[in-house]
């Protein structure tokens, strides 16, 4: 009867504990499923945007590898191996050459504007050049074949290009545009002893009834002197023969031309260095 009595007692006390709900229960984790899932692989996430699938994260450079990431995040992972030899993937940029300088990024062309060289990769240029000299008269382009702008007169001007014109330059007068100095690009150059030379600038002189033309170690002359925008100069050296440059100014600041030498002779070979011909572009300075 006594123990029939206690396992009462027992049972009470146990009914009366499962209805207390005051007890703190565990919280629940509110963090979203992933959150604890780290993201381990090797590409890029910067400016990345919400994407549902792989075709949402093109960026237009085929040397990386464009997924939808965990979390519809967008990742482009560069692969050098897409990019030609010299060549590293950026996800920024596509296919780019290293660099130390700017000038490892120079592609040759004048128009595009000078390349950069950004943590080590050519980038293109921020700016084109501006080739606008804010003069109606003139129509004016930018020429890839002579690295520089251009200047002609435009139709319905009747004196063409007036010097005092917003700067621009003037129609060439061979009574007052043939003296000065000229930059020449590209700089004519031989790396071939004893005939080596190279020379970045010439300059003109009108003597008498004599053009005279400085290039480097060469004297050249004209006589008579041109009338008008042509002109041809020579002069003989002792390793090149005959050296030369003909042109014609398209301005009072602006010529084109080509420049000749040779044959050359060389010290290190019987048949010589060969002969130069080298278009060219003048701009004064």
């Amino acid at each position: 009867m006594v123990l029939r009595l206690a396992c009462l007692l027992a049972a009470l006390a146990t009914l009366a504990g499962c209805g207390d709900d005051s007890r703190p229960t565990a919280p629940q984790d509110a963090a979203p499923r992933d959150a604890a899932r780290a993201d381990t692989g090797s590409g890029n996430d910067s400016g990345a945007t919400d994407c549902e699938a792989d075709g949402d994260c093109d960026d237009g450079h085929a040397c990386t590898v464009d997924t939808c990431g965990v979390g519809g995040t967008c990742r482009h992972t560069p692969l050098d191996e897409r990019c030609s030899p010299g060549e590293r993937c950026s996800p920024e940029r596509g296919c780019s050459r290293g660099c130390a300088t700017a000038g490892d990024c120079d592609d040759g062309l004048f128009c595009n504007g000078e390349e950069q060289c950004i943590a080590g990769m050519c980038a293109p240029a921020r700016t084109a050049p501006d080739c606008d000299d804010g003069n109606e008269c003139t129509l004016d382009r930018c020429d890839d074949t002579v690295g520089g702008c251009r200047y002609e007169p435009a139709p319905g001007c009747d004196a063409g290009v007036a010097p005092t014109d917003a700067g621009g330059p003037a129609p060439f007068d061979p009574d007052t545009h043939y003296d000065g100095t000229f930059l020449v690009a590209p700089s004519p150059s031989l790396g071939c002893p004893p005939s080596s030379y190279s020379f970045g600038e010439v300059t003109f002189a009108v003597s008498g009834s004599e053009l005279r033309v400085t290039a480097g170690r060469f004297t050249l002359g004209q006589n008579p002197r041109p009338t008008g925008g042509s002109f041809d100069v020579q002069g003989t050296d002792g390793n090149c023969g005959t050296v030369r440059l003909t042109g014609i100014f398209d301005n009072s600041d602006q010529f084109s031309g080509t420049w000749t030498a040779g044959p050359c002779r060389s010290m290190l070979s019987p048949s010589g260095c060969g002969s130069q011909n080298v278009a060219l572009f003048g701009q004064r300075r």
